[in-house]
């Protein structure tokens, strides 16, 4: 802990709280920008989920990530369906889930220990250090460390807290790059079919997994798409308004969702997986002979090779 740190609590369904989690953002709520401007880098925060889930989750309670602001601006991300939430990059640290009953009467910014969740109820607010620490301590933290787990010669800047040289030796951060400017392009292509690129995933990853003619359970689509079940969920909706796809009662499993490109649908992603293939081509180009040298690597990080 230094001087000039600020506190703060978010509040969302712990779902939420694991997709921020694994993907090292904070989103607030509902994708708001003011919230996430209010926090500088190097301020804390920590999570309060007072559910499993947002849609029909059962109670929770507890406090359930603790992290670090890093990135310097807010940033839009394009979920689908006209969703456009704002997020900021927050690095996370280990950390158990504390319930938060057991630390009410010791957290100050409660201060009507009978209406002990109302504060929560603003989504994101401010609070002392004290009770930050007191969160940090229950959630298996030593605020008497700054909570940072790494022995110092694994740091090569003090300031930053980085153990690169160069911004360009991380491949995390040129991963990032490369996939924004990849993105970028894909965009601009996919407006000539009028669908965003994550549409475009899915609706690809459908025909895909339908070639054998067999029922598409919505789950595997977002499995093979490694996308956000909620998320692939609110975007095949989308889809379905915009006539691409039809959304039936699963003939094997009363619980699922069977999904069908219709006519229209399959003409649209014919069309778009040559225009997208296309700038594939394009973008990739300067690799020469070494774009199949990635694309082994690819499939090692995602699992497939």
């Amino acid at each position: 802990m230094t001087a000039g740190e600020r506190y703060w609590v978010g509040v969302a369904s712990r779902d939420h709280v694991l997709r921020a989690v694994e993907g090292g953002f904070v989103q607030l709520s509902h994708g708001k920008r003011a919230p996430l401007e209010r926090m500088g880098v190097g301020d804390w925060l920590v999570y309060y989920s007072p559910k499993e889930s947002r849609k029909g989750g059962g109670a929770l309670r507890a406090f359930t990530a603790i992290g670090r602001v890093v990135g310097e601006e807010a940033y839009s991300f394009d979920l689908g369906g006209g969703f456009v939430p704002f997020r900021r990059n927050v690095r996370y640290l280990p950390a158990e889930e504390a319930p938060i009953r057991p630390l009410i009467d010791r957290l100050s910014f409660i201060r009507n220990k009978g209406r002990w969740g109302q504060p929560f109820r603003r989504g994101h607010l401010e609070i002392p250090q004290v009770d930050f620490e007191l969160v940090a301590s229950a959630m298996g933290l030593n605020p008497g460390t700054g909570f940072e787990d790494r022995s110092e010669d694994e740091v090569v800047d003090e300031g930053l807290g980085t153990r690169y040289a160069e911004a360009t030796d991380s491949p995390g951060l040129l991963l990032w790059q490369v996939t924004n400017m990849w993105q970028r392009r894909q965009r601009a292509t996919l407006k000539a079919v009028n669908l965003t690129h994550v549409q475009f995933v899915l609706l690809a990853s459908l025909a895909w997994l339908s070639r054998d003619g067999g029922p598409v359970a919505q789950a595997r689509v977002a499995e093979h798409a490694k996308t956000d079940p909620v998320m692939t969920s609110e975007v095949l909706r989308t889809l379905q308004r915009k006539g691409l796809v039809e959304r039936r009662p699963h003939p094997e499993d009363t619980r699922a969702k069977s999904l069908k490109l219709t006519p229209e649908g399959t003409r649209i992603v014919r069309r778009a997986v040559g225009l997208v293939e296309r700038t594939d081509l394009e973008f990739f180009a300067p690799l020469d002979g070494d774009a199949e040298a990635l694309t082994r690597l690819l499939r090692r990080l995602t699992g497939a090779a």
